[in-house]
């Protein structure tokens, strides 16, 4: 291994636009020293797919799917092991492979243990089966780190809150007040609890404040989100699934995002908003706000059981923060801060084996 500058493999389940625009800023920082392999070509029950695009691939040293993951380890006999999924049995492959060859492995796990989900006794054991022995981990938040932490991982945990997609570099004007204007981006399921955004909105009209809220999202409780909002006197606007050219001229004249949700482990909306400047107020079961918000970003967090007047206070406690974008949830500053973490625990933890500095040897030459 080059000091500083070790070979590093993310092995998870398949492909995501945030983690396409990380490992790209990440690869163009170091090419040649990280390689992504994907156990599918897309996440069961998503539409994720792996970029195409010839120059992002020409920088990538390689993103290949999984036929034989130790035969892919050994090929480019990584310094370190990120691994992303412990319900994949790809990643307990590369998790063993680390073990035997003595390569340091980092757990990255984008789950923690929300208020709506229940974890049971069984499943846990296994999560603390698969984090025996691993280096350390890299979690969207404090959530996650605590979480980690309960399941017995004592290494360095790195808090990393996704980053954006679509960065803008430059904050949008806060729009005008005489008409606040409340966004929801998401799925309209059960598991968001777009619903409770209704009913803040419904504690600002009898405050007498003019209000209205935008869903950008599609799901099963469009309907019933319809009705709601003709029975509570609030304007709503259902623009269903917005791809991100219109979204821009949402965030532009949202005061505030809302995410209510009751088990959310990493809502990527959350660092979009950061991103643009746009404060939130989001439940304690969103992981990664707390971390938001002790990196600078503007937004308030509130109990998952708090009241809608408690939310609609902290809406209006945000709404005149000053509107400056978070630059941590950018894909390059976010690059850097994981490879800085990467370089660390490679060098707290080096390889063991000596079978495995031949095979880096030959994978070097």
């Amino acid at each position: 291994m080059t000091a500083g500058n070790p070979r590093a493999m993310f092995v998870t389940n398949g492909p995501a636009p945030y983690r396409d625009a990380l490992f790209e800023a990440v690869e163009s920082g170091a090419p040649g020293r990280w390689r992504v392999l994907y156990l599918h070509d897309r996440v069961p029950g998503r539409q994720w797919t792996r970029r195409s695009d010839p120059a992002y691939d020409h920088r990538t040293a390689r993103r290949a799917i999984a036929g034989d993951v130790g035969a892919e380890l050994e090929a480019f006999a990584p310094d370190v092991v990120l691994i992303g999924g412990w319900g994949e049995p790809g990643c307990w492959l590369a998790r063993r492979w680390c073990l035997r060859s003595g390569t340091p492995a980092l757990a990255w796990a984008e789950s923690h243990d929300g208020s709506g989900r229940r974890r049971g006794v069984v499943s846990n054991g296994l999560r603390r089966r698969f984090l025996h022995g691993l280096s350390g981990g890299i979690v969207p938040g404090q959530e996650g780190a605590a979480f980690l932490r309960r399941l017995g991982l004592s290494g360095a945990l790195l808090e990393f809150p996704n980053p954006v997609v679509h960065p803008l570099r430059t904050a949008y004007p806060a729009p005008p007040t005489d008409e606040i204007s409340l966004l929801f981006v998401g799925a309209l399921e059960t598991r968001k609890q777009p619903e409770r955004v209704l009913d803040i909105a419904a504690v600002a009209a009898r405050s007498g404040q003019p209000v209205r809220v935008t869903f950008a999202g599609a799901g099963s409780l469009g309907g019933s989100i319809a009705q709601r909002a003709r029975r509570a006197n609030v304007e709503a606007l259902l623009a269903g699934y917005v791809e991100h050219e219109e979204l821009e001229a949402l965030w532009s004249s949202a005061h505030c995002l809302v995410l209510a949700s009751k088990d959310d482990p990493a809502p990527l909306v959350l660092s979009e908003a950061a991103a643009r400047g746009v404060p939130f107020v989001a439940s304690s079961a969103c992981g990664g706000a707390a971390t938001l918000l002790a990196l600078g970003a503007a937004g308030r967090q509130v109990t998952f059981e708090a009241g809608p007047e408690q939310w609609w206070d902290a809406a209006r406690a945000v709404i005149g923060l000053p509107r400056v974008p978070l630059r941590d949830v950018l894909p390059e500053p976010a690059a850097r801060r994981l490879q800085a973490y990467v370089e660390a625990q490679s060098a707290a933890t080096p390889a063991r084996h000596e079978g495995h500095r031949r095979r880096r040897e030959r994978a070097n030459h």
